[in-house]
């Protein structure tokens, strides 16, 4: 769904460090500290919970934790395929094993739930809570939930239309831009200011002497 987005490209950077080169590490620059945030009750956590639910941030993102656990399987299993000998296809079974190991404790819903549901106890009151959650748990707020996925595919494919039709004309404007630039760019004339750099012609050689 276009609601879990921003879950989405921090996902696939995962499959990406799996299937990129290890590269060394920038320098890490010093952290800024945070200003302190009130604590978060256990009661506005739970209701903050409540509104993943509502949200059906649960059930999408689950689906989408899934997928990308499957995804970074794949690649460990391209990258273990590389192994042809005995001894290589050992370290390739354990690479896996290791990969699915780290991959299943990672994208662990039950470990995300909690800081996910902190996030919208940290930004919202209680009273924005409990507003949020009495429209969301009313039936026209399950209908926004379930109309949120078709209503912005519909709307990403006007945008799409949009940008379909611009790009042929950006390419034409860009190009006479670029025939016109060339037109309108002056000759190159030798003057003194062009030549200074120029190195003088060599002298003639002196007449032998008789």
């Amino acid at each position: 769904m276009r609601r879990f987005l921003p879950l989405a490209l921090v996902l696939t950077s995962a499959c990406a460090t799996v299937e990129a080169q290890t590269a060394p590490a920038p320098a890490a620059k010093p952290a800024v500290a945070a200003p302190a945030a009130a604590p978060i009750t256990p009661a506005k956590r739970a209701k903050a919970e409540q509104l993943l639910v509502l949200l059906k941030l649960d059930t999408g993102l689950k689906g989408m934790l899934s997928g990308t656990a499957t995804r970074i399987h794949s690649l460990a299993q391209q990258q273990a395929a590389q192994a042809k000998t005995p001894e290589q296809q050992k370290l390739a079974t354990d690479y896996t094993a290791k990969i699915d190991a780290m991959t299943t404790s990672a994208l662990d819903y039950a470990k995300l739930r909690e800081p996910l549901a902190d996030v919208y106890a940290s930004n919202f009151t209680d009273s924005e809570l409990d507003s949020i959650i009495a429209f969301y748990g009313s039936p026209a707020g399950k209908v926004f939930v379930d109309k949120t996925q078709p209503v912005g595919e519909q709307t990403n494919a006007i945008f799409q239309g949009v940008l379909k039709d611009l790009q042929p004309k950006l390419a034409d404007s860009t190009r006479e831009f670029q025939a016109n630039l060339k037109a309108a760019t002056p000759p190159t004339i030798s003057t003194p200011e062009n030549m200074k750099d120029t190195p003088p012609p060599a002298a003639p050689a002196p007449a032998p002497k008789k």
